[in-house]
């Protein structure tokens, strides 16, 4: 958390950026837009802005600062949701894979965390080390305070899902699953989430960003290809969330704030 004289933000460092995530904190967004630009001038970094509201980001225009699109946020409408649509018959085959598979769906009351913690190992020798930062990484005492849902086969757990909690909207945390996890496990997790939050209420549901290649990434197919991760939109677009399209709107979040 940095402090400036008139309030406080969350301030991450990355090689090439000083970014403040989300809203400050405290205090006014121009004072602490200016406080972050002059920190990231002091480490010639470029100075960002992640995830921010309308009215942070209207301070922003107001300094002169650019907005940069690299994301898109992947919200599903509980009131839409329905499972039998055609466009989620994808979907339906994927859960149908993982119930022949024998797979039961918990949300957790008591988090298995030595299991939890195994399959964490698990899946960063399959798929590399965590990146921190905006994406997921495995803490007990993080997990704690989220909505977490469980995947066991035959008794053994086998993957898990965590949620940031929200009084409306739910937000896609954490996935975990072992190598050998049947296809569809995933997406049996979330779907039970699904149902777990319109139950509790909730009007939508984050399944958190997906990127978005920039203007300058686009004209290269190879480039576009790796940045937008196409496994992962295809995953999540599996759910038919309202803005996660192959054509985005026009106006969509998360956006980056460029100083």
């Amino acid at each position: 958390m940095q402090q400036h004289d008139t309030g406080s933000y969350a301030l991450w460092f990355t090689p090439q950026t000083a970014t403040m995530l989300f809203d400050p904190a405290t205090g006014q967004p121009a004072d602490a837009l200016a406080h972050l630009k002059a920190k990231a001038t002091a480490h010639a970094l470029s100075a960002c802005v992640y995830k921010c509201s309308a009215r942070t980001a209207v301070a922003a225009r107001a300094q002169g600062w650019h907005v940069a699109q690299i994301a898109q946020e992947c919200v599903v409408d509980l009131s839409a949701y329905d499972l039998d649509h055609a466009s989620r018959r994808g979907l339906r085959r994927k859960l149908r894979k993982a119930l022949r598979a024998g797979l039961i769906v918990e949300r957790a009351t008591a988090l298995p965390l030595r299991e939890m913690a195994a399959i964490d190992t698990q899946w960063q020798q399959a798929q590399g080390s965590t990146r921190g930062g905006t994406m997921g990484r495995f803490c007990q005492h993080y997990l704690a305070v989220q909505d977490v849902f469980l995947a066991r086969q035959n008794g053994r757990l086998i993957a898990y899902a965590s949620f940031h909690n929200d009084p409306t909207t739910p937000c896609l945390d954490l996935m975990r699953q072992i190598p050998t996890a049947p296809d569809g496990t995933m997406h049996l997790l979330i779907h039970s989430a699904i149902d777990a939050a319109r139950s509790d209420g909730k009007s939508r549901l984050s399944l958190a960003a997906i990127p978005q290649a920039p203007e300058w990434v686009k004209h290269s197919p190879p480039l576009r290809h790796a940045y937008e991760n196409p496994g992962l939109r295809q995953f999540k677009a599996s759910f038919a969330p309202s803005t996660c399209q192959d054509t985005p709107p026009r106006r969509q979040n998360p956006r980056w704030f460029l100083g």
